[in-house]
């Protein structure tokens, strides 16, 4: 028997800081069942608490569109809220992704895609209609016929302030000519896409969209930045500043491996080198993220537990490669100049 109706879920999520808000209206219908007071009081009650003019995106779907259809006309979306919210009609004035949005002033606010006529005709066509207040079976249906016969759903109607700006981009920010990476950030809730730039000669070889990606760099060292959507105004994407250098002949080795290390590192005036063991005579470079040496010196290192001062203050901040070049080995490392 179909005494029991439905679980009903009414759902607002507000999400504060760099990320997006959602607001969501989500219930479940039973065939030939009219919808119950409760349901049409959560519906009203969710129209009530709408901010119409923070939205810039709108999303209808269900049971039978699980994908669902937006609207990313800011100006549309808007004027779409508030009609809802106030209980009057409105047709967007063209197509918004390919489909005409309506509201007709019937039934505690009727929403229809692609009306017939000002919402008006055919009361069961196949199509995308909610109408929670009408107080009949006719209750309406997502991407299914919306007369008494139509099946059982959930149809849900979302609001989207846009997607955040996305946090640190994770990966290596110095990598070798001609080498792939991957990079990623943490997931940013409302966002429905990630759009992935690359430096000169970079491609990004999968994960386009997503919130990771496989990067195969070239020779030219640049800035990796992601930004999401949807996004309400100029979307601020995340960097992550690449040095891409030469590492062709050479074992190149990290400094811990070697038994070096540096500080303090994020540096402003000065850095230091501390050899664990003697390495004789070497070369130590900076490098920029173009790959241009910035710094050169020759020191020796003839005893162990020795320290090497390298003077930085000329230098402008940003990340640098430091490499100790001895003999046909390279050892490298990170140099951040932060003053």
């Amino acid at each position: 028997m179909k005494k029991n109706l439905l679980s009903l879920l009414f759902v607002s999520v507000l999400c504060s800081g760099s990320f997006a808000q959602i607001t969501q209206w989500s219930d479940t219908f039973i065939n030939g069942v009219t919808p119950t007071t409760t349901q049409v009081n959560a519906w009203n009650a969710w129209r009530a608490q709408l901010t119409p003019n923070q939205y810039c995106q709108m999303w209808i779907g269900g049971t039978y569109d699980t994908i669902g259809r937006f609207c990313s006309d800011t100006s549309v979306v808007r004027a779409f809220a508030m009609a809802i919210q106030n209980y009057t009609s409105y047709t967007s004035p063209s197509a918004c992704n390919g489909n005409v949005w309506s509201i007709c002033n019937r039934y505690q606010g009727e929403i229809w895609l692609n009306p017939p006529s000002q919402c008006d005709g055919n009361n069961c066509p196949v199509g995308y209609i909610i109408r929670v207040g009408i107080g009949n079976s006719n209750w309406g249906g997502v991407n299914t016929a919306t007369c008494s016969t139509n099946p059982s759903q959930r149809m849900t109607l979302r609001f989207y302030t846009g997607g955040g700006t996305p946090g640190q981009i994770t990966g290596p920010d110095t990598v070798c000519y001609n080498t792939t990476h991957t990079y990623s950030v943490a997931p940013v809730p409302g966002a429905t896409f990630y759009s992935w730039s690359v430096p000169t000669g970079a491609a990004i070889m999968s994960g386009q969209g997503s919130n990771g990606v496989s990067i195969q760099f070239g020779t030219t060292s640049g800035t990796v930045s992601v930004f999401t959507t949807p996004s309400c105004g100029t979307p601020v994407p995340a960097t992550l500043n690449v040095g891409v250098f030469s590492c062709a002949n050479v074992d190149e080795i990290n400094f811990a491996l070697a038994g070096i290390s540096l500080f303090p590192n994020p540096a402003s005036e000065s850095t230091t080198l501390h050899f664990n063991s003697p390495m004789g005579n070497l070369a130590v470079e900076v490098l920029d993220l173009q790959g241009r040496v910035v710094y050169t010196a020759s020191e020796n290192v003839a005893s162990a537990n020795t320290d090497k001062t390298i003077a930085i203050s000329g230098l402008a901040n940003g990340v640098y490669a430091i490499r100790v070049i001895c003999g046909d080995n390279v050892y490298t490392d990170k140099l951040v100049i932060r003053k």
